[in-house]
């Protein structure tokens, strides 16, 4: 009788399938997983901030989005970056507000400490949800 010669052929093709398989999901990944995201919630009386920190190298869009109630009450979302006491963006409104801003090289060579302020300055307490999205190096996940 004749030893049947298929089955270690089958088992070294699906092998290397699986192999193969498993270096695409890992390559598609590392490519689109290149946002750092944060979220968190926030409930501020007349005049109060929640100041959120992150940390940044990567050039990019960082993208603050805010959604709160009392909706017609006004508040501003302003960022700052490293090493500036002044605002670099800020948008004002009722909800939701939307702010975006562009990091430069320029940006990053100031440093890696941002700071995004949710500040009510209006007559009502509000109690609301802030997203922040921001670039991040496709190889720091790796770590």
């Amino acid at each position: 009788m004749k030893k049947n010669r298929i089955y270690p052929v089958l088992g070294m093709v699906t092998n290397a399938l699986v192999a193969i398989v498993l270096i695409f999901l890992f390559m598609g990944a590392s490519r689109t997983l290149t946002e750092g995201i944060i979220e968190k919630d926030f409930s501020l009386a007349v005049g109060e901030r929640e100041t959120i920190e992150f940390n940044l190298v990567q050039t990019g869009e960082i993208r603050a989005f805010a959604e709160w109630s009392p909706g017609k009450t006004e508040l501003s979302l302003i960022l700052f970056r490293p090493g500036q006491m002044n605002y670099i963006a800020r948008t004002d409104g009722g909800s939701p507000a939307e702010l975006v801003y562009e990091v430069t090289e320029g940006d990053t060579l100031r440093g890696s400490d941002w700071k995004l302020k949710v500040v009510n300055m209006a007559n009502d307490k509000v109690t609301g949800h802030v997203q922040i999205t921001y670039p991040i190096k496709a190889d720091s996940l790796l770590q």
